[in-house]
């Protein structure tokens, strides 16, 4: 829960310079912190979730996160753009 709540806090301060970038990093913490937070007996009791149940959203919303990682990493794979060697 403290990576996706590190993360969600670091795609915020990466708005201002990219929306989408942001947005995207927002959404992988967002999604890391709710299978933190899934998986605890708070959130079970308070939503009637049974232990199979919560290791079935858990990881829903890590392959999330990690689905969201991959993207990103290709995204900004296809965008990067390689410099011009500079001739003298």
């Amino acid at each position: 829960m403290l990576v996706g709540a590190a993360l969600g806090a670091l795609g915020l301060l990466l708005l201002p310079g990219s929306l989408l970038g942001g947005v995207h990093v927002a959404a992988i913490g967002a999604s890391l912190f709710l299978s933190g937070a899934v998986s605890t007996r708070r959130v079970a009791a308070r939503f009637g979730l049974s232990p199979a149940d919560q290791r079935r959203w858990s990881l829903a919303f890590a392959t999330l996160a990690g689905l969201l990682a991959l993207l990103f990493v290709v995204l900004n794979w296809a965008t990067f753009e390689a410099g011009e060697p500079i001739a003298e």
